[in-house]
């Protein structure tokens, strides 16, 4: 009998409750797969990961930072720390996103390669 429940020639019949039941458990399956995706996606946008390469970090120039500290406030990761007047970023924390770029009023952070090569445009 096809998945319809209809037999050619007859009328349609009632799905069974183990079918009922089978396609409730597919429906769960992929709202729980939907749900993980939406998340993911919302880390990732949160995290600045779909605006800049991966393989960026922010660095900061020492002689030019006034520890401020706007790049601090604006890093969503938390990576930048100012101490003794000066921003330091935890590469390991830093997700490349360059807001702290835009935040610095002196100019003073650049993102650059991880591997340490040259310079990266966050926007692009």
């Amino acid at each position: 009998m096809p998945r319809s429940g209809k037999v050619e020639g007859s009328a349609p019949t009632a799905a069974t409750s183990a079918e009922v039941a089978g396609l409730r458990r597919q429906l769960e399956v992929i709202s729980r797969q939907i749900t993980d995706l939406q998340e993911q996606l919302s880390r990732m946008a949160s995290a600045g990961e779909e605006d800049a390469p991966a393989s960026s970090v922010a660095a900061v120039d020492p002689e030019a930072c006034g520890g401020c500290g706007a790049c601090e406030s604006a890093c969503p990761e938390g990576a930048i720390r100012v101490e003794d007047k000066v921003a330091t970023v935890a590469a390991d924390e830093c997700t490349g996103c360059g807001q702290c770029v835009e935040a610095c009023p002196d100019n003073a952070i650049a993102m650059v390669a991880r591997d340490g090569g040259p310079s990266v445009d966050p926007s692009t």
